[in-house]
């Protein structure tokens, strides 16, 4: 993987995640810290990427993600945005309520009520 960003004093990494590239096979798939990383950073990539409006290359890299761990609220709440975006109510309102039902937190769970009552 490459992931190009800067390193700022106190070893803080801040990422680009538009320019996160696989550069081949790893072994480290299916290790759970490596797979939590990897899905983080697509979503990064994937949030950076709607936000840009190319959702057909952001929802690719969002469902990568969630093939690795598909329990984080975010994740799906982020896939339900895209979906949102691209005019698929259906899909992003399914979403949202699996979203909602992964929420851990009231923060999270007011995100997803704001989606959902967008639809």
């Amino acid at each position: 993987i490459l992931l190009p960003g800067y390193l700022y004093p106190g070893d803080r990494f801040s990422p680009q995640p538009s320019k996160v590239k696989i550069m081949g096979d790893c072994d480290l798939r299916g290790n759970a810290i490596f797979d939590a990383g990897f899905a983080s950073a697509q979503i990064e990539a994937g949030s950076a990427l709607l936000e840009k409006g190319d959702v057909a290359e952001a929802l690719r890299r969002v469902n990568v993600a969630l093939t690795l761990d598909a329990t984080v609220s975010y994740h799906v709440l982020l896939r339900a945005r895209i979906h949102l975006a691209r005019g698929d109510r259906a899909k992003a309102k399914a979403d949202a309520q699996r979203a909602l039902a992964l929420a851990k937190d009231e923060e999270q769970r007011k995100s997803c009520q704001d989606i959902l009552g967008r639809l």
